[in-house]
């Protein structure tokens, strides 16, 4: 079991000998996410925060938002959120089904959620975003639709829903993955996954949802700021075991393994020069940042400014992409319109397609 004393103490000794790198930044969102945060006690909460607000320029208008589970948080500590400075609630339901939540292993129900969700909102949370999920085993499109809803009779401010991926390597692959043929039959076919996608862009947006990505919905100025951040190539700093950042060039990612993370800030937090043992880094070249430049701009309805990117990277984006950004256009799959390159609707449908013909090294050995 990891000791959550040991860990947040840690976590706090990050974010105050990192805030050298953010000395003369302003910061705009703030996200404790990145599993159950809510399982910490609110007083180790709010030692976090203040922490942050304590080493970091925190602007008036940050977008704060924490993630909750269902069955990890109820009125008074969500109460307690809202005192230290949360103003948005990521809450992860995945599926109205408790069947389904079964099968993805999630300890809660939809009653469970409903009572948190519920709570929320009396503790004086606005801004609520719900996680939904489709393409989960054993779920009908009839089922799907009923999440779809359920979720929006609660009328949240933002919704995201994501399809399964069953990546090797995980608990996932070995029971609903390619070598595992019973299995396999529970996952709905490619053809029920695409009627669901399409249906929850009909109903969201007869709902009042605008899609201004992928897979995130939102009531009109609510979308997420920390996420359009991030497909916006903004830099952040993340904190904690496996975080990633991205700051001065460089993407890195925290190790791993907590006692690992633990060891490693403590050694040192002394020293003159504070480091977080690395998993991975890496310096972005210039070829890496016009394909990220793509891969997440492209990701946003709102599309890319040609002139952005030609400012940025000094060159036309016809010079690198012409061909194909002409192939797409006269596919129906892209539209470059005011000076905006945006993938259609059609495009959005086989976007991992259009990006994979965007890596500068496959066009320049083709």
């Amino acid at each position: 079991d990891i000791d959550k004393e040991q860990y947040v103490d840690a976590l706090i000794k990050d974010i105050v000998k990192t805030a050298v790198k953010a000395k003369d930044c302003l910061v705009k969102t703030i996200y404790m996410g990145g599993g159950t945060p809510s399982v910490l006690s609110p007083i180790q909460t709010e030692n976090i925060m203040k922490a942050v607000y304590g080493n970091y320029n925190i602007d008036e208008n940050c977008e704060i938002t924490i993630e909750v589970n269902p069955k990890t948080a109820d009125y008074f500590k969500l109460r307690r959120y809202i005192n230290c400075g949360f103003n948005r609630l990521s809450m992860g339901l995945q599926s109205a089904n408790n069947e389904e939540l079964k099968m993805l292993g999630r300890i809660h129900t939809f009653e469970d959620f409903i009572q948190t969700y519920d709570e929320a909102i009396r503790a004086g949370f606005d801004n609520i975003s719900v996680d939904i999920m489709s393409a989960i085993p054993g779920q009908s499109l009839a089922s799907y639709e009923n999440t779809l809803k359920k979720v929006i009779m609660l009328r949240p401010k933002h919704i995201s829903s994501y399809s399964l991926i069953v990546e090797e390597g995980t608990p996932f692959y070995s029971m609903y993955g390619e070598d595992n043929e019973e299995g396999q039959k529970l996952l709905p076919d490619e053809d029920t996954e695409r009627q669901m996608y399409y249906l929850t862009n009909k109903m969201l947006k007869k709902a009042g949802y605008d899609r201004y990505e992928i897979s995130n919905y939102s009531k009109p100025g609510y979308e997420s700021k920390h996420n359009k951040s991030y497909w916006q190539r903004k830099e952040y700093l993340g904190f904690g075991a496996s975080a990633s950042s991205y700051i001065n060039g460089e993407r890195y990612t925290s190790i791993c393994n907590v006692d690992e993370y633990i060891k490693g800030v403590n050694a040192s937090y002394e020293s003159d020069e504070y480091y977080v043992p690395k998993a991975e880094s890496y310096m972005l070249t210039k070829n890496n940042k016009i394909e990220e430049n793509i891969f997440l701009g492209l990701r946003l309805v709102e599309g890319i400014r040609i002139k952005d990117f030609e400012e940025e990277f000094g060159c036309e984006i016809h010079a690198i992409y012409g061909e194909v950004i002409r192939k797409y256009i006269e596919m129906g799959f892209m539209e470059l319109t005011c000076g905006i390159l945006r993938l259609t609707e059609a495009g959005i449908d086989v976007s991992n397609m259009i990006f994979s013909d965007f890596i500068i090294d496959q066009l320049q050995n083709s």
